[in-house]
This record gives structure tokens, C-alpha cells and sequence, in this order.
């Protein structure tokens, strides 16, 4: 299976950093909400989340609302076309000056039309490459020479790391014994009507599978993911505040068979 790299920890000095990343809300409240409407994949707003959680995990602070103060604001575009790697852009601002641009390569396995964009090694690249950035460094520098702690922001929500197993869920998706490298494809289904985190045993609204997400030799079907589940329906840390009902899926693809 290959698994994204484990994200390093960020320097002490940008660690106390809040940082807010920019997501898609409808009804559009902005000019780029109407924008990212109409022009912005998928595959972007799946980054976005996955460049989130990987903060919190490099030991970063995240505010999950925008009206809430943040040091940062971190906004990203990717193209990912098919066969080919992709490019993903992380724009970092601060009360509307741009503070850093920061691009990196979108890692690609398999062969058209079997290709795999590999959006969370993506994420744990940005994050290491914000921690990395100088002008990031040197804006931590200004805020504190301004005598200034970054910011505690009212409310602010990190995105849960890995929530502890909770053994009344259903058992995570085991990948299938076959001589294949094999992948760990996540999705998540749009909002269900339900908006409570902690569901009734099995997450009735979730159906327990659903078909491919992606084409491979294999062809199973997605596979319902309590774990996935819990920590997308989660605003804060493990156990606390509700996203909207998502149901997610976990499909093994196939990336190369002896």
C-alpha cells in the first residue's frame, strides 16, 4: 500500500502560527467563492482538506471559520490532468498581502487511463514546504518583533489528526491479499441531511458500499469507512463539533500486478 509520508513537525518559531485555509462555501459570499463555484475540480477542494489536517499534524493551529481571526490565510489551486502529474499552488496571505507563493509537483502512479493523483503525499509536500519557506520564517519574525503572539483565534478548530479507534464502530476496510501494489483510495460523498457527528452504529445514512471511484484491474467497489467518516464530520478534535454528514469510502486500486 503506498501511504502518504508522514508530514515533519514545523519549526518551534511558526508552529503558533493560525492559519486559515480558504474552502468553498455556497451560497458564494466573495467574488473567489463565486469562482471557485464555477471553475474549481474537485480534486481541489479534496487538497484543501488534506492540506488542513496535515497542518494540525505539523503542529500548526487551524480556524475552520473565516470570520474568525487567523495569522494566515492559505488558498490552493491544482491541475491535475489525467496521465500526467499535476502542479498544486499554495498562496499564503496576511490581512490581504501576499506573504508567499509556493508550488509543488502532484506525485502520479499507474498508466493512462489507470492513473492516481496522489493528493495527500501532495499535502504533506505543501506543509513542508510552507515550514521551509523563508519569507514564512521571516513573517513569524515581524509578528513577534511587533510584540504580537500570533493570534489565539475565538473558537478556533483543528482538524482532527487520527481520532483514537472507537470499538463500537464497524471495522475499517482491510486491502485485498493480491500480488499488486496496492492503494488506499479515499472519498467522501457530498452532505447527507443528517448533521450530527456521532451517528447511530453503522452510520445508517451511509450505505456500506458504493462503486469504484476510480477504473483499475481490481474493479471492487468502495468500501463505507467509519474512520473517515468521523474525522470529516468533525470540526474540532476528536469527539467535539459537527461538519456535515458526509459518508466516505475507502477503494484498493491497483497500481502494478506481478
Amino acid at each position: 500500500i503506498r501511504d502518504s509520508p508522514i508530514v515533519t513537525p514545523a519549526p518551534a518559531e511558526l508552529a503558533g502560527l493560525v492559519v486559515h485555509v480558504f474552502q468553498l462555501v455556497t451560497p458564494a459570499v466573495t467574488p473567489e467563492d463565486d469562482w471557485d463555484y464555477h471553475h474549481m475540480p474537485g480534486y481541489t477542494g479534496e487538497l484543501r482538506r488534506l492540506f488542513q489536517l496535515e497542518l494540525v499534524r505539523a503542529g500548526f493551529t487551524v480556524t475552520v471559520d473565516r470570520a474568525d481571526p487567523a495569522d494566515l490565510v492559505a488558498v490552493i489551486q491544482s491541475e491535475m490532468p489525467p496521465g500526467q502529474s499535476g502542479v498544486a499552488t499554495l498562496a499564503l496571505s496576511s490581512g490581504g498581502a501576499v506573504i508567499d507563493h509556493i508550488s509543488v509537483q502532484v506525485p502520479v502512479s499507474g498508466k493512462p487511463p489507470k492513473t492516481v493523483h496522489h493528493s495527500a503525499e501532495t499535502a504533506v509536500r505543501l506543509v513542508e514546504a510552507m515550514s521551509q519557506s523563508p519569507a514564512v520564517s521571516q513573517f513569524a519574525m515581524e509578528v513577534r518583533a511587533r510584540g504580537q503572539q500570533p493570534v489565539a483565534a475565538k473558537g478556533a478548530a483543528q482538524t482532527p489528526g487520527q481520532c483514537e479507534p472507537d470499538p463500537t464502530l464497524a471495522a475499517e476496510p482491510e486491502p485485498p491479499e493480491v500480488e499488486c501494489v496496492i492503494e488506499a483510495v479515499p472519498h467522501c460523498q457530498p452532505p447527507s441531511p443528517v448533521r450530527r457527528a456521532w451517528q447511530p452504529i453503522p452510520f445508517v445514512q451511509c450505505p456500506p458500499e458504493i462503486g469504484p471511484i476510480v477504473e483499475d484491474v481490481l474493479g471492487l467497489p468502495a468500501k463505507f469507512s467509519p474512520q473517515h467518516t468521523r474525522e470529516r464530520r468533525l470540526r474540532g478534535e476528536c469527539g467535539t463539533t459537527p461538519r456535515d454528514g458526509e459518508c466516505c469510502y475507502v477503494q484498493f486500486t491497483a497500481q502494478q500486478c506481478r
